[in-house]
């Protein structure tokens, strides 16, 4: 390591490779349920001894996760025939191995030749499988990953000895992801920290308290240590904290301000967030500042919870979302430029 932070970066550790083998029985296929299995290319083994089966059944998890997928529903195969697809076969195996497998990863594996049915390549994720049949799934080991320290721009609005107050650029993720492990925020701040950032929140997220989404400009609190990181983890889940944002929306709101009381969960087949009664518990204020000519409003909304895209997502569901939304904001439109 030197002055400049070159050098400085993390080893991701990976999990090893695997292969499975199952026999294609209806007492093999009939018991199972909808659960969400959970799959992470960054998992290491304290993040899977802290991420139990019985969590995921439950549709939890501990956060350290970066993909939620169901398990389907087989019964008696398809219409009573003993017939079962091959990608929701193996979903359901790999899950009750421990090993859950998310939709899109699994897709790609068996596309990639990864899957065999009485030892030959099917690279169809829908194919059929009758009673008998003999699955095989090669998972091989992932290609050995470093999250490097990078001298990128950010603004540091605050520091000391314990803590940092950066203003994330819209555009920038909050932490590496499993196809983006580079250009994050955390990679900047392991280059002006020197690496030395709170290990609380796992190897993926040092120093992260908080997070923002991509398209998020704002202030990120980050702790160096980890005693910081707990003070201000309690007060955030304390409401001591208080998490405020501004955003232009489609739209007049009738009210000034307002509470939406509603649970998010993922919308799978929609690709987004959206409320659910079974969801997680989600609670955003939002009160007018401006009005702009009865189509779109400048609004500050407070967090009391912290879910994925709550914002947009909430604000989507009282029909106005966030302008330039490209997700939530579809089907909106406003006649003037703002």
């Amino acid at each position: 390591e030197n002055e400049d932070g070159e050098g400085i970066g993390i080893d991701i550790p990976q999990e090893e490779g695997w292969t499975a083998e199952w026999k294609v029985t209806k007492q093999a296929t009939s018991k199972t349920s909808k659960t969400r299995g959970i799959e992470s290319l960054f998992d290491d083994e304290d993040i899977r001894k802290r991420t139990s089966l019985q969590n995921m059944r439950k549709g939890g998890g501990s956060g350290q996760n970066f993909y939620t997928a169901k398990r389907s529903i087989l019964e008696d195969g398809k219409g009573g025939k003993g017939q079962y697809r091959l990608d929701r076969f193996i979903a359901a195996q790999a899950a009750d191995m421990s090993r859950p497998l998310s939709r899109e990863r699994l897709k790609a594996l068996i596309r990639d030749g990864k899957a065999t049915v009485n030892s030959r390549p099917v690279k169809k994720p829908s194919a059929t499988l009758k009673d008998g049949d003999i699955v095989r799934l090669e998972v091989p080991s992932p290609q050995p990953l470093r999250m490097e320290a990078e001298d990128l721009s950010i603004e540091i609005v605050f520091e000391d000895e314990d803590m940092l107050v950066v203003c994330k650029p819209a555009g920038m993720l909050t932490h590496p992801t499993p196809k983006q492990y580079n250009g994050t925020l955390v990679n900047a701040i392991l280059h002006k920290c020197e690496g030395r950032l709170s290990s609380i929140n796992g190897i993926i997220r040092p120093g992260i308290v908080h997070r923002l989404d991509r398209d998020t400009e704002g202030l990120l609190l980050i702790a160096k240590t980890d005693r910081a990181h707990r003070h201000l983890a309690a007060q955030i889940k304390e409401h001591s904290a208080r998490r405020t944002y501004r955003a232009i929306v489609y739209g007049n709101p009738r009210a000034n301000s307002g509470t939406i009381d509603a649970p998010l969960r993922i919308d799978h087949k929609q690709r987004r967030i959206a409320v659910d009664p079974g969801g997680r518990h989600a609670v955003t204020h939002w009160r007018v500042l401006e009005r702009f000519g009865g189509c779109a409003a400048l609004v500050e909304c407070e967090l009391e919870t912290g879910r994925q895209h709550q914002i947009r997502a909430h604000m989507r569901h009282i029909r106005h979302p966030l302008i330039g939304d490209p997700v939530y904001g579809k089907g909106f439109h406003c006649p003037y430029d703002l």
